[in-house]
């Protein structure tokens, strides 16, 4: 014969109520199982001409820091990102935006062409001890005279 403690079980579905209410309180962009993407337009383009950035899936009001940079990870002694072309970008109630980005020759670029390079542009964020990761990054390709 199998006996339930009242107990035991009210105090089960209390837990699993309380848990029901963490994950209530969430948000839904929070939750959202779709990362963060960042698109290029166009994507192949001339050195220091503009291409135009599209974010989706971020936290709405998410101040974003995108910087070209040549890879899409490295050790933080190494410097493949060309620090002063950035541009900063707060996203919408939905999590997105639209920005103009000019392209420039990131440094050590990976030359696709006799005069092309393949360079990156995202979010550098820390991962681990001593790496950086280039988050969200979308590849662009610099065609220079």
């Amino acid at each position: 014969m199998f006996v339930v403690r009242r107990p035991l079980l009210a105090a089960i579905t209390l837990a699993a109520g309380s848990m029901l209410g963490v994950f209530a309180a969430v948000p839904a962009w929070a939750a959202s199982p779709v990362p963060p993407t960042i698109t290029a337009n166009p994507n192949n383009l001339m050195v220091n001409t503009d291409t135009t950035l599209t974010g989706r899936h971020f936290a709405p009001g998410e101040t974003i820091r995108l910087t070209e940079c040549s890879r899409t990870t490295w050790v933080v002694t190494q410097h493949p990102c060309d620090t002063n072309n950035t541009v900063t970008v707060t996203t919408n109630a939905t999590g997105g935006f639209t920005t103009p980005f000019k392209a420039e020759l990131c440094p050590g670029g990976k030359r696709v062409g006799p005069t092309a390079v393949r360079c990156y542009i995202g979010i550098p964020k820390p991962s681990g001890v001593d790496t950086v990761v280039l988050k969200a990054a979308v590849a662009i390709t610099v065609t220079y005279p």
